[in-house]
């Protein structure tokens, strides 16, 4: 689509923008999954310890 006189267009130029954008998160993502966490949470609770995903329950069983 953006091949020949259309690849200096100003669409065709943010629509490349956009490609390398996903490509560099899609990078990132991968590293970070590369790295890996014992816990998927780990990195959200890390930045977001006050939120609800990231509360610490405990169960007492004598309450039966």
């Amino acid at each position: 689509a953006c091949a020949g006189e259309a690849a200096g267009e100003a669409g065709c130029r943010v629509a490349w923008d956009e490609v390398e954008e996903v490509s560099q998160a899609k990078a990132g993502l991968r590293r970070r999954i590369a790295q890996g966490a014992d816990d998927p949470l780990e990195p959200f609770c890390s930045h977001n310890p006050l939120a609800d995903d990231c509360a610490v329950v405990y169960d007492d069983d004598d309450d039966e």
